[in-house]
């Protein structure tokens, strides 16, 4: 019913996953990279705001009155997740507002927690906002095969770097995991325990379900605000259909904020930063994905799925030094590459854009010990993502065990920068 194989042409459209790219390594790049979907948005969106736009006036917009509530039913329906339409506040993009909420909430040179690997442009804005950021790393569990928090160090650092928030990122990107409720249980009280406030990403929510074979994945996303009323009113949710619906351009997000004295401080900070109005078609996308979308995201998961086992598939036959991390969720897949690239984000580089022709996001850019891994997109035609992968098959059988950094890489054992 739904395509998601057919290729729609992007370079020279101005977006940014494939044009920027293609300046740096020129034409023939295929981008694996920018976590944005090689796909049209579902028809009932495309439809809406095609007849929105035929209106023709473009002017200032407000919200309906039936946006909060259509936002607050999705995440009923779709999780379980039953909240008051009157605790969001919309704003266009979640990295601007972070920057806002930490200024609010925050003091100059207090500590920012972030788990490592993280997501760069949301980590970046702690330091660029006068806070500092402390990094917590995830560690990996060879016998689960999945990266997990460590509590230890995250008590350590709350107590010694004067820890007063948390960006929590769920599910994780770049590792893909799904937290599971006894984690989060433990990570609400160590918030609750220290005064901490969590700002929660959690806009890649509807992206679960994931099964790997002989694995117990396909758990279902739980929002750390939906623990019970003390960790709710510790925490702002980021919550968003652009991503579900591959919306980024329509800048559309919506912030859970229940504490009403902090949801005055965002809204009396978002108005002296003049962020005022909606974008013009924002309500008009989102009641369209959030009431029609469902049968269209659920056909996506199913091709992600099959994405996923094509990129399985392909490393266990064809590149057998690069390790896979299963992910639960989202639409990445975590690469340790070390075996083949060194650590060393400039050789992968060489490898994979410059020599493969496909353009990945290179792990140092998501911490320091994440050189020589690479997060690849996998919400893309199968046809381009089954190109993409011979290219990079057939470099790696060309080049595999020419890096200096191979030996180096194997001693460390698999999967284990961050310690």
């Amino acid at each position: 019913m739904y395509d998601f194989d057919t290729v729609v042409e992007r370079a020279g459209t101005g977006a940014a996953k494939w044009d920027t790219p293609l300046a740096a390594y020129g034409a023939g790049i295929i981008p694996l990279s920018v976590a944005d979907m090689d796909f049209p948005a579902p028809p009932a969106v495309v439809d809406a705001v095609a007849a929105r736009a035929r209106h023709g006036i473009y002017g200032y917009t407000d919200l309906p009155a039936d946006y909060f509530p259509a936002v607050a039913d999705w995440l009923a329906g779709r999780h379980g997740w039953h909240t008051d339409p009157g605790l969001f506040v919309h704003v266009q993009r979640i990295v601007e507002a972070v920057p806002l909420l930490l200024r609010a909430e925050t003091a100059p040179g207090d500590g920012v927690l972030v788990h490592t690997p993280y997501y760069a442009p949301t980590a970046s804005a702690v330091g660029l906002n006068g806070r500092r950021l402390v990094e917590s790393p995830l560690r990996y569990d060879s016998g689960r095969g999945r990266y997990e928090m460590d509590f230890a160090h995250m008590e350590r650092a709350v107590r010694t770097e004067g820890v007063r928030a948390l960006l929590l990122c769920s599910p994780h990107n770049p590792t893909g995991r799904v937290w599971e409720r006894a984690e989060l249980e433990r990570l609400a009280e160590l918030a609750l325990r220290h005064d901490l406030l969590v700002i929660s990403d959690d806009v890649y929510a509807d992206f679960t379900g994931f099964a790997a074979p002989g694995t117990d994945r396909g758990r279902r996303h739980t929002f750390l605000a939906s623990l019970g009323a003390d960790i709710a009113a510790a925490t702002v949710t980021c919550v968003s259909p652009n991503k579900t619906f591959n919306l980024a351009g329509l800048e559309i997000s919506n912030l859970h904020v229940p504490d009403p004295l902090r949801r005055e401080r965002l809204t009396a900070a978002m108005r002296a930063a003049g962020m005022l109005n909606p974008a013009f078609f924002a309500a008009t996308a989102t009641l369209a994905a959030y009431r029609e979308g469902a049968p269209w995201l659920d056909a996506l998961l199913a091709h992600l799925d099959g994405n996923l086992a094509l990129l399985r598939g392909t490393l266990a036959a064809r590149m057998p030094g690069l390790r896979l991390v299963e992910p639960d969720g989202t639409c990445l897949a975590w690469l340790d590459c070390r075996d083949w690239a060194g650590a060393d984000d400039a050789r992968l580089t060489e490898l994979t854009a410059r020599r493969a022709r496909v353009a990945v996001s290179a792990g140092g850019s998501f911490g320091a010990g994440y050189a020589g891994y690479a997060r690849l997109n996998l919400a893309t035609p199968r046809p381009l993502l089954d190109e993409a992968l011979d290219r990079l098959a057939r470099t790696y059988g060309e080049t595999a065990g020419t890096s200096q950094g191979a030996a180096a890489a194997r001693a460390t054992g698999p999967l284990t920068a961050a310690g």
